[in-house]
């Protein structure tokens, strides 16, 4: 069996399951939400594309001016005992800083990212790796992520493409999730998990591990994944 971090995907939603980051600011009790994940000892925390950008950079995308790609490819700039991984697949995250939430980036994208995305990650210290020829290997990153990066514990935060991406890759260990008092609607956001196909689906079954009231209106379910 192939070593990967032990992964818990810890969200925190409306009560019909919506994540948008703005709107479960008004729900309140962000501070269990937070005082949730400490409690779960997740060194390092994996986040998406969209979450990277909307939160965490400017705004901006790099514009890659190379005709070739990355390959199969790794750069170990700094090992730490945590990390912030993000997953950005076609390497267009304008990224400025080897850190984010006060940890080392692993920045990870798939083989045909552009070469010089690479390039540039490495000029400013970033660790990456490429894996995966158009969409992310998920489980070599995980792989990776526990033999080259000494991640045992590892925190998915979202979005839900990222989300859904772990969980159909069986790369979930533990659903963490706090529901804030509160109802989103709004059919264009983003739920807890998203973006699984159609066909060949199949139910994820959970096992209640526990529940607990937390701050002043929330409630915090945990689930083992059924492998």
């Amino acid at each position: 069996m192939k070593s990967r971090p032990f992964t818990i995907c810890h969200m925190m939603m409306s009560v019909d399951g919506r994540i948008d980051c703005a709107m479960t600011e008004l729900l309140g009790d962000n501070e269990a939400y937070y005082n949730s994940l400490s409690s779960l000892k997740c060194s390092s925390s994996l986040i998406g594309r969209a979450t990277m950008m909307s939160c965490y950079t400017n705004g901006l995308r790099f514009v890659s001016s190379s005709q070739s790609c990355i390959g199969q490819a790794m750069n170990v700039a700094r090992l730490s005992d945590g990390y912030t991984v993000v997953v950005d697949t076609h390497g267009t995250l304008n990224i400025s800083s080897a850190e984010c939430g006060g940890l080392p980036l692993i920045v990870v994208t798939s083989e045909d990212a552009p070469a010089d995305y690479a390039a540039h990650l490495t000029q400013l210290g970033v660790n990456w790796m490429a894996v995966g020829k158009v969409a992310i290997d998920l489980p070599r990153m995980a792989e990776a992520l526990s033999t080259k990066f000494g991640v045992e514990r590892l925190a998915v935060l979202g979005g839900g493409s990222i989300n859904g991406a772990m969980l159909a890759a069986g790369l979930v260990d533990e659903v963490s999730v706090i529901v804030g008092a509160g109802v989103d609607g709004r059919s264009s956001q983003r739920s807890l998990f998203d973006g699984l196909a159609d066909d060949g689906w199949s139910l994820v079954r959970l096992r209640l591990q526990g529940v607990a009231r937390v701050g002043a209106e929330a409630v915090w379910l945990r689930y083992d994944v059924c492998q």
